[in-house]
């Protein structure tokens, strides 16, 4: 996705778009340990997670963390589950952050 504005002043059309695509490629997709184990306490499968990350809609303003990621929380139905994942973005690091799923 070529946008040149800093990630931080993306719509959240833009971010859902470039969240969509970028989970096209899984490599892209990292777990953090505490998504691995919310995943697995919640009975949510990898293949849930980029579903909800190719399919979704960031319902809630997606909101910056200490560090200066941006952190937006995706949401879909899958299987008739509602299946929430928050993934960080930055500017500096092309990949998917995946920090929980609920």
């Amino acid at each position: 996705m070529a946008i040149s504005l800093s990630i931080h002043k993306w719509s959240i059309p833009q971010l859902q778009s470039h969240i969509r695509n970028e989970s096209k490629d899984t490599s892209k997709i990292i777990y953090t340990g505490h998504a691995l184990t919310q995943m697995k306490k919640r009975h949510i499968t990898s293949g849930m997670v980029i579903e909800t990350l190719r399919n979704g809609k960031i319902h809630l303003r997606p909101e910056v963390d200490h560090g200066g990621d941006l952190k937006c929380r995706m949401e879909y139905l899958v299987t008739g589950i509602n299946i929430k994942v928050v993934v960080a973005l930055s500017d500096d690091n092309p990949n998917l952050v995946l920090i929980t799923a609920i």
